[in-house]
């Protein structure tokens, strides 16, 4: 991708519900769930979180991420989609995402993915997550995985 543009929007616009529509797709498809029961849009309501949109020189929509507080020092990162082949956008919003939550002053990010889905295993190993207990509701599910970043 030449040119990819990162910026927060409104969880409720039609790209953002088109994109977390697809996420959602993806998800069922791989793991028999799409993965909502665990995401509340009224999470975008908190004045230290954000929902945020990739997007292409031409504004097409490749991709999307919330952050989300979890606790007074912890963010929850949510909802992370890039479409096929768009390639350095996953890259380019966790680092949005993460510097959203430094900017928000958390002290660490920390996620949940399916240990089904490898491609996101490694892609959060890559960028610097570290695999933590499963923690809330994904404490006693196997199929869970859980990771964490401190923030500098």
């Amino acid at each position: 991708m030449d040119e990819i543009r990162i910026a927060a929007e409104d969880i409720q616009s039609e790209d953002a519900r088109l994109l977390i529509d697809e996420l959602s797709m993806v998800l069922l498809q791989m793991t028999g769930s799409d993965g909502r029961s665990t995401f509340c849009y009224t999470d975008m309501a908190d004045a230290r979180s954000v929902f945020a949109v990739a997007r292409d020189a031409q504004g097409n929509p490749l991709g999307c991420g919330a952050l989300r507080r979890w606790s007074e020092d912890t963010a929850e990162i949510k909802r992370m989609y890039a479409r096929k082949n768009a390639q350095g956008v996953g890259s380019k919003l966790i680092a949005f995402l993460e510097q959203s939550a430094q900017n928000f002053q958390f002290e660490r990010v920390q996620l949940q993915t399916r240990v089904v889905n490898q491609n996101a295993v490694r892609f959060y190993e890559r960028n610097g997550y570290s695999q933590i207990p499963n923690y809330g509701i994904y404490e006693h599910l196997s199929e869970a995985i859980c990771f964490q970043k401190e923030l500098k």
